[in-house]
């Protein structure tokens, strides 16, 4: 269960980076260099959000199935919570890009 938390932590902690860093490059950075940075972006937050919630949905998956029903219940709430922070997060960074390709 630990192990679940700790994984949608360590999700957001890295697309928060990753976000961050690429921004303040891409503000930085001359005209030129955005798109491929915008591409860059992209990508690295698709395989960290794609690879993160397939290792916790395996997880939550394996905690169900060998352990009580209560401890099933607890994980079921706990993949709801973490799709939801996925989506959110991907939607922010979908929000930015688009934002920043308009500008």
């Amino acid at each position: 269960m630990s192990g679940v938390g700790l994984r949608a932590a360590t999700l957001a902690v890295v697309v928060v980076v990753v976000v961050v860093v690429v921004v303040v490059v891409v503000v930085v950075a001359e005209r030129v260099v955005v798109e491929s940075l915008l591409l860059l972006l992209i990508l690295v937050v698709v395989v960290v959000v794609v690879v993160e919630l397939v290792v916790v949905v395996v997880e939550v998956a394996v905690c169900s199935s060998s352990s009580s029903r209560r401890s099933g219940r607890i994980s079921s709430s706990k993949v709801i919570v973490i799709i939801v922070v996925v989506v959110v997060v991907v939607v922010v960074v979908v929000v930015v890009v688009v934002a920043i390709l308009i500008v």
